[in-house]
């Protein structure tokens, strides 16, 4: 097996690498439908909210320094007029620098797989083997598990091939409400966005009660930190800790999911490697510089413009162990030809990599480097 391989560290980036792209739930988040007597439209697409640092993302992915050593394909198990819109809202212009946008048809269902929901599997030899021919408009490219990356919020759907797998956090309304609340507090909107979270969690509440009392006598549950939050303060606490220092963006900025500005980082650290598969599996993802000057320092030992942050000065008062040497964020078992087991196999006591508070901030922090390096303006780009 590829990830068996140690990755050995390249002197430059000659080796080109595959970067497929999941859109929903990875890099935006789609409301539920609307009424369907309301739509004027052949088909209902349901409104699309990229990402924070959408934007940014994307100038880094088509910037010509990125585009010398990168390749970027969409990867979707959604229908593809949904995926034309999806790619659309979220890429603009640039769609046309994808190497390939694949959507549904692609993923060898039968009709009625095409149809309904059903769980569906990437398997990545279908893009290594679909480059390496003649296409019209498409390069030749040889990838490989050496060179390719999966970024997708599904690990069932990298089951295939586990260790090109970079598992992310479900982008979710909870998510999409928090970042709201952030740019309505950033613009001093936030006491209506805020009472509305309140008056649904109140509501709620109230219902639940109700029905308890109906049936028996009520009562009250003892406080449980596993339960919903009661505002948006307790929420946005519990799902995004203040990870990054005042000043390393815009003011009331460090509280936008900053996903998309990690996996740059990520990227940042890849484009080096002689083995994306075996690099993740040694756990390349969780051993992050341990010293402040080496996470000052890029790849390539560059000037930054803008000061770079270790996992200790982002984190100074968070007592946080240091990450094992390796981890699986993905099934742990694997069975021959390199399919892995039933991804509920892996052990829930090991975090993923933006589970670890330490280990996320370092890859945010590297990502606004490598952004700082390229002159690329950081934009959270959320609008209420």
């Amino acid at each position: 097996m590829t990830a068996e391989t140690p990755s050995t560290r390249l002197a430059d980036s000659t080796l080109r690498k595959l970067l497929i792209l999941d859109l929903n739930g990875t890099l935006l988040y789609r409301s539920p439908h609307v009424s369907r007597a309301r739509s004027y439209q052949r088909h209902n697409l349901r409104p699309v909210h990229p990402r924070p640092y959408m934007s940014s993302f994307v100038s880094y992915l088509f910037h010509p320094h990125t585009l010398q050593w990168l390749d970027t394909m969409i990867w979707s198990s959604a229908q593809p007029h949904s995926v034309a819109d999806m790619v659309g809202k979220c890429f603009g212009d640039s769609q046309a620098s994808l190497l390939a946008i694949w959507a549904r048809d692609t993923l060898g269902l039968s009709q009625a797989q095409y149809s309904q929901k059903s769980q569906t599997t990437k398997d990545l030899s279908k893009p290594w083997a679909f480059f390496q021919e003649a296409h019209p408009g498409i390069p030749l490219r040889h990838h490989s598990a050496l060179s390719t990356i999966l970024v997708d919020d599904s690990p069932r759907k990298a089951r295939m091939q586990p260790w090109n797998h970079l598992c992310v956090r479900e982008y979710t309304s909870i998510l999409r409400r928090i970042d709201i609340a952030v740019a309505a507090r950033a613009q001093g909107r936030s006491n209506d966005v805020v009472e509305e979270v309140r008056g649904k969690k109140r509501k709620r509440d109230k219902m639940r009660q109700a029905r308890m009392e109906s049936t028996q006598e009520y009562i009250p549950p003892p406080p449980n930190p596993t339960t919903r939050p009661n505002d948006f303060e307790a929420v946005h606490t519990e799902i995004h800790p203040p990870l990054l220092p005042e000043g390393v963006f815009a003011p009331n900025d460090q509280y936008y999911d900053s996903v998309l500005l990690a996996v740059i980082g990520i990227l940042e650290a890849m484009k080096l490697e002689s083995n994306v598969s075996g690099w993740m599996k040694s756990g390349g993802l969780l051993q992050v510089p341990p010293t402040p000057d080496a996470a000052r320092t890029s790849a390539e030992g560059s000037t930054n413009k803008r000061q770079r942050f270790s996992p200790g000065d982002i984190l100074p008062s968070l007592d946080v162990p240091p990450p094992p040497a390796s981890s699986s964020y993905i099934p742990d078992s694997v069975g021959e030809g390199g399919e892995s087991e039933d991804p509920s196999t892996h052990d829930s006591s090991k975090p993923l990599w933006y589970e670890n508070p330490t280990v996320f901030a370092y890859w945010i922090s590297r990502g606004i480097g490598a952004l700082d390096d390229l002159g690329i303006p950081i934009e959270n780009g959320v609008k209420l």
